[in-house]
């Protein structure tokens, strides 16, 4: 697993104040606000969504969202939802979303402005700071759902999204990192501590069967990849491996699609695509495959392996970024090298059926004990709490002082 930074004791420590009354959360106002919610960010905001609306009320919590992406958000009410127009990641889309953002700053008067991943996060901190001088100004929360600092690119270019996020830091009151990895790498680029807080990201239960603890044990070994076609997450590897690998022995059912990038479907015999699945269609295919495969060169905190664990599936990942958090190698899954497809193809081929099998069955219990989606709603809910008792205890002229290890609000 992971090792944790010299930080990790304050952080925790920073994480453990006493939560306020449970009355406090009646009267938190909640305004989300996404740029893109393609992928996870649209699955995690749903689930935050519909945890607040619950525990809030459906006139508290709102968010400012692309029109173009509202399918995303599954059956939250339209009520709930202030759109904007988006035709792509262009300066008229980013305008229209900055534009309907203040508005609804105006409009919807949140105690909580909550931005999602990094368009919205360096645009909308901008679009919000007028408010931070009035005394009833907004709180802000933000998830990059993965800094763009820890991508695959060039130096400079980290360099330059490190500088940019430590800067746009300080008009936060705390960033959700959703793995330690994330967190760590936030504090090497100058983002102080005190304002980071790691939430793993969640899943739902499994919809419908999982997989039997026993392993199959006629015919080839279902391999399962899900996600996009880009060079981020690995397929290339992949299908190299796949080469490798005796023809009649294993099957790859393939589920997505390019964004980005085009890589190309090469025309193997033992590999089906099926292109992009509805996500409640994937359930079926977590439970009949033998193993997923993560091939990725980096990742924030990726939902498919936590979505395949859930059903008992076990998982073969690159050993990067957040994955060894998420993929106990030889427990719940095994891990290799990025890029390294002869490394993936022996893994592959030495692992018996048995062996996947046990690390499906153990994975399944760590997402129950970890990865929920309860659990990080119910954190997430109380770091906002968290958040405005800070502020009322900073605000009041009499407020006894912050005792040190708890993080100011202001730099």
């Amino acid at each position: 697993m992971h090792t944790t930074s010299t930080h990790s004791a304050a952080l925790e420590h920073i994480r453990t104040v006493q939560r306020p009354a449970t009355r406090q959360s009646e009267r938190i106002k909640v305004l989300h606000v996404a740029e893109t919610m393609k992928g996870g960010v649209g699955t995690i905001l749903r689930a935050l969504l519909e945890h607040q609306i619950g525990v809030l009320g459906k006139d508290r919590v709102a968010a400012v969202v692309p029109d173009a992406h509202v399918g995303e958000l599954g059956g939250v009410a339209d009520g709930n939802l202030v759109r904007f127009h988006r035709a792509g990641r262009d300066l008229r889309s980013l305008a229209s979303m900055c534009g309907t953002l203040h508005a609804a700053l105006g409009t919807h008067r949140p105690d909580i402005v909550h931005f999602h991943s990094t368009f919205a996060g360096a645009l909308g901190r901008l679009v919000a700071l007028p408010t931070r001088v009035r005394e009833t100004s907004p709180r802000i929360v933000y998830t990059p759902h993965a800094f763009p600092f820890v991508m695959q690119c060039s130096p400079l270019k980290r360099r330059i999204y490190g500088l940019v996020e430590a800067r746009l830091a300080g008009l936060t009151d705390a960033i959700i990192c959703v793995s330690d990895f994330e967190r760590e790498a936030a504090v090497r680029v100058g983002i102080r501590a005190d304002r980071l807080h790691r939430i793993y990201n969640g899943v739902p239960a499994p919809q419908g069967p999982t997989r039997p603890p026993t392993a199959s044990k006629e015919g080839p070994l279902k391999l399962l990849f899900v996600g996009r076609f880009d060079r981020q997450k690995g397929l290339d590897v992949l299908l190299r491996a796949m080469q490798r690998l005796p023809v009649d022995e294993f099957r790859l059912t393939v589920i997505g699609g390019a964004v980005n990038d085009t890589l190309g479907q090469p025309q193997l015999a033992n590999v089906e695509y099926l292109g992009w699945i509805p996500h409640d269609g994937l359930g079926q295919y977590y439970a009949e495959a033998d193993v997923l495969v993560m091939p990725s060169r980096w990742e924030g905190f990726a939902l498919v392996p936590l979505e395949a664990l859930s059903y008992g599936l076990p998982v073969v990942a690159t050993r990067c970024c957040s994955m060894p958090e998420v993929v106990e190698h030889r427990k719940t899954g095994l891990l290799f090298d990025v890029d390294d497809d002869q490394e993936l193809a022996r893994l592959l081929h030495e692992t018996s059926r048995q062996r996947w099998a046990l690390m499906g069955q153990t994975g399944k219990k760590q997402v129950e004990a970890r990865f929920t989606n309860a659990k990080m709603q119910t954190v997430t809910l109380e770091l906002y709490e968290n958040v405005l008792a800070r502020t009322r205890r900073w605000r009041e002229p009499h407020a006894v002082p912050i005792p040190t290890g708890h993080w100011p609000l202001r730099s």
